[in-house]
């Protein structure tokens, strides 16, 4: 009892003033941000799901199928334009370096030509082949040193806090391609057609939002050809991540067909709108993680209530889901509930693996070795499951995701001892 009055007087108390400020600090913070980052990430699954949705109504499951294989196969050819540069941006725009933008967003662009040239050969190999998919392909391709690079304006909007607009330029965007893709398919357009449109659009977008940052392009940091190299290691780890996020998708549509590979895309989707609201719960911090580092306690609070919401939830979707889905595309269920379920292991996971980015003493060794160890073991798990999975094969794809984020945390954890010694703080703290 004397200690417990000592560590009040000393600030030290679990009620202390301090840590009641802290924690209101926190709750204003989130309070006024969270809520546009929310807006953010949503739209965006959101704007994908509504367009494989109206694919599903108008033209059926293997159109969908079609349309998510081309974005895969987009996807793949745009490991080439390092995407893990924006992470690398974050960094050193919270830390207010000056010139940073500049020779990031030209690396980008140089390297995309490598996606340009392969796409090219792709869209040649299926020309050759009588594929469909070819047209999609090379226009895609040809659009690559446009479309990724001059994505980084969401980086520098998240790095400096402007959520809002973030969240207002992205709601246009989507808005603008969701209601193009409806008149397109409401004039009878193919897929391959529509998704040329739909590429299009956003590469347009992501044009004009860059260029509201080209003055600030004049000036290149004193380091960066340091911050260059950075980028380009992260991002040569960060390809893995790419591959593991599409390789379930190109296996589905090759062992079962791309009908089944809509089905599972339409379920995938449907389990991932509800990360939609979770990632802004980091995203929010992600500043804040350059100085900070996550509490065992945070985490495992986070685990519990999330996996508590996931439970709860896959209960009330079930309801919902057998009121607009037909019965033959019910199974896309079981899919989307194994992500949900699983909400609480994916937070945890994410964080960690952000964190490990972002901090300032972190060492890129600790992400890169965790995206080489993950890799293989997910696609062999794939494999596995397509080979021998019958009926349950979707489903047991499905389980690929919370199994990665379930390797994420145990090889970070295990790693981070190692290249990132130093104590744990506590959860990160909300800007003053």
């Amino acid at each position: 009892m004397e200690k417990s009055e000592t560590d009040t007087k000393s600030g030290k108390g679990i009620w202390s003033s301090r840590r009641i400020r802290r924690l209101q600090n926190h709750f204003t913070y989130f309070a006024q941000n969270a809520p546009w980052t929310v807006v953010t990430t949503l739209v965006t699954g959101l704007s994908n799901y509504v367009i494989m949705i109206l694919l599903m109504r108008f033209a059926g499951l293997e159109a969908v199928g079609q349309f998510r294989l081309l974005l895969s196969i987009v996807a793949m050819l745009a490991l080439a334009s390092v995407l893990d540069t924006g992470k690398i941006l974050i960094k050193y725009v919270v830390q207010e370096m000056p010139g940073v933008i500049r020779p990031l967003l030209v690396n980008r662009a140089l390297w995309s030509l490598i996606g340009v040239a392969a796409g090219l050969v792709v869209a040649a190999v299926q020309a050759y082949q009588d594929n469909p998919l070819a047209p999609a392909v090379a226009a895609a391709a040809l659009m690559l040193p446009l479309t990724f690079p001059f994505n980084l304006y969401a980086q520098i909007l998240q790095a400096r806090r402007e959520f809002r607009l973030n969240a207002l330029i992205n709601l246009l965007k989507q808005t603008v391609i969701v209601a193009v893709v409806f008149v397109w398919l409401l004039l009878d357009w193919d897929v391959i057609t529509l998704f040329i449109v739909y590429y299009a659009l956003r590469t347009a977008f992501n044009v004009w939002y860059m260029s509201w940052h080209f003055s600030e392009m004049r000036t290149v940091a004193p380091e960066s050809k340091k911050i260059v190299r950075e980028a380009t290691v992260l991002s040569g780890s960060g390809m893995l991540q790419v591959v593991l996020d599409n390789i379930d998708k190109f296996l589905v549509s090759y062992f079962l067909g791309l009908e089944a590979l809509g089905l599972y895309a339409i379920g995938v989707s449907t389990g991932k709108l509800l990360l939609s609201f979770v990632k802004p719960m980091l995203v929010v911090y992600l500043a804040d993680l350059v100085d900070n580092r996550l509490s065992r306690r945070f985490q495992w609070l986070s685990f519990a209530l999330l996996t508590l919401v996931g439970i709860v939830l896959t209960v009330i979707m079930g309801f919902f889901m057998s009121l607009v889905f037909k019965p033959d595309e019910m199974l896309a269920y079981p899919i989307a509930a194994v992500i949900w379920i699983s909400l609480g292991i994916y937070f945890v996971g994410v964080t960690k693996y952000y964190s490990s980015i972002y901090h300032k003493d972190s060492s890129l060794k600790v992400p890169v070795i965790t995206n080489l160890v993950s890799t293989p073991l997910i696609v062999g798990y794939l494999l596995l499951c397509l080979k021998f999975g019958g009926d349950y094969a979707l489903i047991l794809c499905a389980a690929s995701y919370p199994l990665r984020e379930l390797i994420n945390v145990v090889a970070i954890s295990m790693l981070s001892r190692r290249y990132q010694p130093g104590r744990t703080s506590e959860a990160p703290q909300a800007a003053e």
